[in-house]
C-alpha cells in the first residue's frame, strides 16, 4: 500500500508540473498564434509528454514548481516530505532503544497539558496511533488511481491482441504498380527499412502502426477509388509518420493518458498531439512536393473524407484522419502552408531549452540551501540559528542516537559507505534505522528487522568503520564479560561474539547473554546479532531473539550496497507525510526545513543557549490543543538542553490556553486525574529581558516536581519548563 501511495504522489506531482507546463504552451499559441509551426508547436506539447512520463528529473533554482507554496510541495514530492520517526510513539520502539530519545523527553516532566487537562504520556502515545482522515483519503485515492491505471491498462493490452489476432488475417499488397510506387514514396523520403502495405474492411481511414516493423493499413478497396497520385499522397502521409517517429510519441502518449488518467489536462495535451502530428505530417510532404501541390493535397483529404469516415480511434494506429474537426483544421493548414514553415528555427529550439528548463526540473529542495542561506536569521523567515561547530557542521544537533524511517536519508549522513542485507528469512521486515555514536567515536549503522506476524521475533544488522566489539561491549552498560570463537562458512570468514552480563531489576538477579556473528567485508565491520536469552532469577530463560545460525550465514553473504538491491524492501517504514503520528526528529538543516513548514510559524531555534549550553534534542510534535479525530492538527517545536544538574526543556506553539487565560486570572486550571477535579495554578508576573514572563510550579503530593516560564513572542508561544534541581533558571 505504502508504494502505491508514493507512486500517485509522484504522479499527482508529475500532473500538476505538466498542467503548469500546459497552461504555457497555450498560452504562447494565444500570443504568436499562426507564427508558430506545426513542428515547434509539436516539440513544445512533447515537453509535456517528457515531463509526464520521466520519474527523475533534476532540481533546479529556474523550476517554476519552486513558486508553489511550500506546503504543497512538501505534501506531494516525495522528496520534501516531512519524515517521521517510525518508532518514536511505537511499542516497537521501546524494544528498538528508541526509548532513549523517548524516555529523556517524559523524564523532563513534559507532560502534556492544555485545554484544563492533563494528557499523560501514555495517552499521548495512543492518541497518536489512530489513522487520520488525511492518511485514509490518501489511501483511497491512491487505490481508486491504481484500479483505473489497471483498467485501462487491461483494456489497451485486449485491444492490442485482438488487433494482433485480426492482422494475420490482413491481405497484403502485392501488386507490381503498388509495389512500385510505394518503393518511390520510399526514396524521396530517404527510408531504407521495407515496409509494407496491407488491407482489410474494417479500416475506416489510412493508417500506419508498429515501431519495430512498421505496416501501412489501407481500408478495403482504396486503390480501385482513388488515383495514382491520390495514393503516393496517402503513403507520403503515413511514411512521414514514420520517418518522425510519430508510432513512438503515440505510443507514450497512450501511456501517459493510463498513468494520468485522472487529469483533464493530459487527456487534452494526447488529443492535442495528435492533431499536431498531422499537420506536421502534411507539412512534411508539402515541403517535398512544393507548394504547387498544395490544391491536389488538400484535394485528396477532401476525396477521402467523403469515402471513409472514422469516428474512433485504434490502438497504436496513426490515421489519416479522425473527426470533422481535425479534417477543417488541417485543410486550413495545408491552405495556408508556405515552403519552409515544417523547418525549426534556432530561436525556436532556444526556446524548447528555456521552456524545458523551467517545467523539466523540480523545486529546489531544502537539503540544497547553502549554510549561509538556512543558517541566518534574515533567511529563514524568522528562524534564528547559532552556528554549529566547524567538527558539527555536517550536524545542527548531533545526538547520539539519531533514528530514521528512510535508509537512504540515514546513508546520505552516516558518513560512511554500508552494505545491507539483500536477504532475510521470510515474514521479516525491516522496522527502524538508527544511527548511533559507537566506539571511539566512530559512527555505527543499526538496522532493526522485525516479524510481521510476531513483533517479539527480531534480529539486529550492523555496520561500523572500527571493530564492532568495543561497542557491543559498552552498549551492555553492565558489568559483562566476553567470549569469542572464529567461524568460517564458505568464503565468509568471521567469529561468534558471546555478551553474558548481570541485570538488576526489582532487587533481583537477571542474566543477559547475546551472540553476534562478526566479519569484515571491504574495510567495514559487519555484525548481525541473532540470539538475546534472558535469564530469570528462578533460572528460567526467556529467549527474546532466536535466528538459526543458517539464516545467520545467508544474511551475511546477501549483503550489497543499497543501489543493488533486489530482494529486501527498505522503503521508508511509515508513510511519508503522516505527521498526524509520531514525531519529526530534528538533527540536520533539511529536517529544520521540514519542521518549520510544518509548524507554520515564525520559529526561533537556539542551538546554544547562555553558559554554553546547547541542545541535546529538537523535535516537532502533535500539540496537546490538536483536535486529532476532526484532523484539525496543530505542531510544536520541542528542544532538550543538558544543564549541569538537570535539563531544560524549550517549546514552542502556535497557541496556549494557559498564557491567555493566565494573564486575565492570575491563575490556569489544571485537571487531575477525573475531569470534576481541579487545582487552581497560580502565576507569577515577571519582566526578563523586556518581556512579560508567567512562572508557575507544578506539585505532585506537595512537592514541586517542575517550574516552567511561559512568554509570547512575534505571535508564538514558548515555554521553559525546569525540574526543582536546575539552578539559574530566570538567568537562563
Amino acid at each position: 500500500m505504502d508504494m502505491i501511495s508514493k507512486l500517485f504522489l509522484w504522479v499527482l506531482y508529475s500532473s500538476i508540473a505538466a498542467g503548469i507546463l500546459s497552461l504555457i504552451i497555450i498560452l504562447i499559441k494565444l500570443i504568436f498564434n499562426d507564427r508558430i509551426g506545426p513542428r515547434f508547436h509539436h516539440a513544445l506539447w512533447l515537453l509535456v509528454l517528457i515531463r509526464l512520463l520521466t520519474p527523475v528529473v533534476p532540481e533546479s533554482p529556474l523550476s517554476i514548481l519552486n513558486l508553489l507554496p511550500a506546503k504543497i510541495q512538501n505534501f506531494i514530492d516525495s522528496k520534501k516530505t516531512a519524515v517521521l520517526d517510525a518508532s518514536a510513539f511505537s511499542a516497537e520502539g521501546y524494544d528498538h532503544d528508541i526509548s532513549g530519545e523517548v524516555n529523556s523527553y517524559r523524564d523532563h516532566g513534559r507532560n502534556y497539558y492544555e485545554n484544563g487537562y492533563v494528557l499523560s504520556f501514555e495517552e499521548y502515545s495512543n492518541d497518536q496511533g489512530k489513522e487520520t482522515s488525511a492518511g485514509y483519503a490518501l489511501r483511497i485515492a491512491s487505490l481508486t488511481w491504481f484500479a483505473g491505471f489497471l483498467s485501462m491498462a487491461l483494456s489497451a493490452l485486449t485491444a492490442m491482441f485482438k488487433f494482433k489476432g485480426k492482422a494475420i488475417y490482413f491481405r497484403r499488397l502485392a501488386e507490381p504498380d503498388i509495389v512500385s510506387l510505394l518503393e518511390d514514396c520510399l526514396k524521396k523520403l530517404e527510408i531504407k527499412s521495407g515496409i509494407s502495405i496491407y488491407t482489410d474492411e474494417s479500416f475506416k481511414s489510412p493508417c500506419i502502426s508498429g515501431i519495430i516493423r512498421p505496416r501501412i493499413y489501407l481500408p478495403e478497396g482504396i486503390c480501385s477509388k482513388i488515383s495514382g497520385k491520390q495514393l503516393m499522397h496517402i503513403l507520403l502521409h503515413e511514411l512521414v509518420h514514420c520517418k518522425r517517429k510519430d508510432s513512438v510519441y503515440n505510443l507514450l502518449g497512450t501511456i501517459a493518458v493510463m498513468v494520468h488518467w485522472f487529469n483533464p489536462v493530459v487527456w487534452f495535451a494526447a488529443k492535442r498531439m495528435k492533431l499536431l502530428r498531422e499537420i506536421a505530417s502534411d507539412a512534411y510532404v508539402l515541403e517535398i512536393l512544393g507548394e504547387e501541390e498544395i490544391m491536389p493535397y488538400g484535394m485528396t483529404m477532401v476525396n477521402l473524407s467523403r469515402m471513409f469516415f472514422n469516428e474512433h480511434s485504434q490502438l497504436s494506429l496513426i490515421s489519416f484522419f479522425e473527426t470533422k474537426n481535425q479534417i477543417k483544421r488541417r485543410i486550413h493548414m495545408i491552405k495556408a502552408f508556405k515552403k519552409g514553415s515544417y523547418k525549426i528555427s534556432a530561436a525556436a529550439v532556444i526556446c524548447c531549452i528555456l521552456i524545458g528548463s523551467i517545467t523539466l526540473t523540480n523545486a529546489v529542495s531544502s537539503s540544497s540551501i547553502t549554510d549561509s542561506g538556512a543558517m541566518t536569521a534574515e533567511k529563514s523567515q524568522g528562524m534564528l540559528i547559532d552556528k554549529a561547530p566547524a567538527d558539527k557542521a555536517e550536524f545542527l544537533i548531533d545526538a547520539p542516537l539519531k533514528s530514521y524511517n528512510d535508509i537512504n536519508k540515514m546513508a546520505k549522513v552516516a558518513g560512511f559507505k554500508f552494505k545491507v542485507p539483500d536477504f532475510v528469512p521470510s515474514g521479516y521486515i525491516p522496522s527502524a534505522f538508527h544511527m548511533i555514536k559507537a566506539y571511539e567515536g566512530a559512527d555505527a549503522v543499526k538496522i532493526f528487522f522485525d516479524k510481521k506476524l510476531d513483533k517479539r521475533s527480531s534480529f539486529t544488522f550492523h555496520a561500523s568503520t572500527k571493530d564492532l566489539k568495543g561497542f557491543l561491549k559498552e552498549s551492555a552498560k553492565n558489568e559483562c564479560m566476553s567470549d569469542e570463537k572464529p567461524l568460517g562458512y564458505g568464503s565468509l570468514k568471521g567469529s561468534i561474539f558471546t555478551i553474558t552480563a548481570s541485570i538488576v531489576a526489582d532487587g533481583s538477579g537477571w542474566e543477559s547473554t547475546k551472540k553476534y556473528f562478526l566479519w569484515q567485508d571491504e574495510g567495514i565491520f559487519y555484525g548481525i546479532e541473532y540470539t538475546w536469552d534472558v535469564k530469570t532469577p528462578k533460572g528460567n530463560i526467556n529467549r527474546r531473539i532466536d535466528l538459526s545460525q543458517e539464516d545467520v550465514m545467508k544474511i551475511a553473504e546477501s549483503i550489497k550496497y543499497l543501489p543493488h538491491i533486489k530482494n529486501v524492501d527498505y522503503a521508508p517504514i511509515t508513510p511519508e507525510i503522516s505527521t498526524e503520528i509520531g514525531q519529526l526528529s530534528i538533527y540536520d538543516k533539511e529536517d529544520l526545513e521540514k519542521a518549520k513548514t510544518l509548524l507554520g510559524f515564525p520559529i526561533k531555534f537556539p542551538l546554544v543557549i547562555p553558559k554554553d549550553i546547547k541542545a541535546s534534542y529538537a523535535s516537532v510534535g502533535i500539540s496537546s490543543d490538536s483536535d486529532i479525530e476532526n484532523n484539525k492538527i496543530n505542531y510544536e517545536l520541542v528542544m532538550i538542553y543538558n544543564l549541569p544538574k538537570d535539563s531544560l526543556t524549550f517549546v514552542q506553539r502556535e497557541g496556549s490556553k494557559i498564557y491567555d487565560h493566565a494573564r486575565e486570572k492570575g491563575y490556569f486550571e489544571l485537571s487531575i486525574g477525573k475531569a470534576d477535579e481541579s487545582n487552581k495554578i497560580k502565576t507569577q508576573s515577571l519582566s526578563i529581558s523586556g518581556k512579560d514572563v508567567l512562572r508557575y510550579e507544578l506539585t505532585y503530593e506537595g512537592k514541586i516536581c517542575e517550574t516552567d516560564y511561559i512568554w509570547k513572542e512575534n505571535g508564538f508561544y514558548c515555554t521553559a519548563s525546569f525540574s526543582p534541581e536546575a539552578e539559574n533558571q530566570e538567568e537562563i
